[in-house]
């Protein structure tokens, strides 16, 4: 019996890699790879100008994992088990607690998110992202303050686990020079 061609196999891991590959082209540290076609198409139209997203879709499409859940602490994940859907705001840039548990960010575009381009006067960064803040708000996120426990416990499982990575990536630059 012949097998039957698996129509999503290379196909969308090819998608996945290119689109991980324009997120990272674009500034992204690092990407989630796990982009529908759809995502992906959306990437290529928004990058040649052809979409403008809402910030819904520009969160799906922008996120980056600033800490995964499994990189919590015991503590850690206690204290941020009620945290999904909030979000708050630092250095203008946002992050927020996902629908699986990691704490993610995206920082906006305003010349490219739909909702925020029909606000051509407000050249304030600080109204822009409270407008974006208000935005986030309508699709069911709650804004929490940035002193939060839930903001300070994040942080520094953000710092700890950013420390974690740059210190892996020199111990693996070092290895690759290590005559």
């Amino acid at each position: 019996m012949e097998k039957e061609p698996n129509m999503l196999g290379e196909d969308l891991d090819k998608t996945r890699r290119e689109a991980a590959a324009e997120l990272i082209k674009g500034g992204a540290d690092y990407a989630i790879t796990g982009v529908t076609p759809e995502q992906a198409e959306n990437l290529e139209k928004e990058h040649e100008g052809e979409w403008v997203p809402n910030v819904a879709a520009w969160i799906r499409l922008h996120k980056e994992i600033a800490c995964p859940k499994d990189t919590l602490n015991k503590g850690e994940s206690k204290s941020l088990e009620n945290a999904k859907g909030h979000f708050w705001e630092n250095n203008n840039k946002f992050y927020f607690f996902d629908s699986d548990g990691n704490i993610a960010s995206f920082k906006p575009d305003f010349s490219k998110i739909g909702t925020l381009q029909k606000n051509p006067n407000i050249t304030n960064e600080l109204k822009m992202l409270q407008l974006a803040a208000n935005e986030m708000e309508k699709y069911g996120f709650s804004h929490i303050a940035s002193q939060s426990g839930w903001v300070t416990t994040a942080e520094i499982a953000i710092k700890r686990y950013q420390d974690t990575v740059e210190r892996n990536e020199k111990d693996r630059v070092k290895g690759e020079f290590d005559f």
